[in-house]
This record gives structure tokens, sequence and C-alpha cells, in this order.
């Protein structure tokens, strides 16, 4: 029963960081599953640090835009290291996600995490906290995918729901 509440937490993690409600699982005409049809992810430009290889800076902000150009995320890092030229090392982290109109999304906390500049995954083995206006989730760790938007967390993962009211249909069990 734990295995299966975890992976359903997990799998609503990455629809609300998605944004969006992925399909269920349709088959194809031989009882196989149907391939997912993936748009082409054009890959948004590098993320800057101005940080050089093997030094530390506090209190660095760093603006993520997409490849339109419009801001989509911005990093809030108490203490950068730059390990290489495609890791960086964060300390007391604030990510902020903004939705398509500017409007923030999501306020994502850890006290310790590692940003791959290359792939542009964010990984954490600390406790993080995922807040919006609508929810708040907790665990031990955490991969995020700052392209796609979508995230997993482990270990322990609490969710509380604000106004489920408002969010479900159907009303409240008495």
């Amino acid at each position: 029963m734990r295995r299966f509440v975890k992976l359903t937490v997990t799998g609503l993690l990455a629809c609300l960081l998605h944004g969006s409600l992925a399909a269920a699982d349709e088959k194809d005409k031989g009882g196989k599953p149907k391939a997912a049809a993936t748009p082409a992810v054009i890959l948004p430009p590098k993320i800057e640090v101005p940080i050089p290889i093997g030094h530390d800076a506090q209190l660095v902000k760093l603006p993520y835009y997409g490849s339109d150009g419009k801001l989509q995320m911005n990093f809030t890092i108490g203490i950068a290291k730059r390990f290489d030229e495609n890791r960086l090392q964060m300390s007391n982290v604030v990510i902020e996600t903004f939705e398509d109109n500017g409007d923030r999304d999501l306020t994502i906390e850890m006290s310790a995490s590692v940003l791959n500049l290359e792939n542009r995954r964010v990984t954490s083995k600390t406790p993080v906290k995922i807040r919006n206006a609508q929810f708040e989730v907790t665990g031990k760790a955490m991969l995020f995918n700052t392209i796609t938007r979508e995230g997993k967390l482990t270990g322990h993962v609490r969710m509380l729901i604000f106004n489920r009211d408002t969010m479900t249909s159907q009303e409240p069990a008495q």
C-alpha cells in the first residue's frame, strides 16, 4: 500500500509541476501501450554562471529564461560553488517558477542541491519543500528537470492541499 501511495504522489507532483495532466495509459489494438508523442524540445540557452571553477560566491541570483526569451525560473542561492564546467553546488536555495503570463507558480526550497548546467537538472538529497497557493509538498530528496518542469520527490513524501473544495468538483466527504 505504501508503494502505491508513493507512486501516486510522485505522479501527482509531476503533473502539478508540469502544469498539465498526463493522459491515462492508452493501449493500441495489440494490447501494448502506445508510444507517447513527445514534442521536440528546444533547449533554452545554457545557464550562464559567473563563478570561476573551484570558487564560490554568496547570495547569487540566477534568472533562467526559456527558448522564447521569457523568464521561466529565478534561482536565489545562499552559497554557490562551481565544481566544474557543468556542475554548480548550491546551498540554501529558493527556486521560483513562473507561468507563461509571468505570474509566480511554484516556490521550491532546499538546503543543499546540485545544478547540472548541461542537462539542466537539479538534484537534492536533503529535505525539499515545494509550495504554491494550492498545495505544499515535502520530501527527503528531489530530482527536478528545469526544461520540462517535471520533478520527482522521494522519501516520506507529504502533501498538504489547501482549499480542497475548490480543486474538486465533488462535495467534500462529511
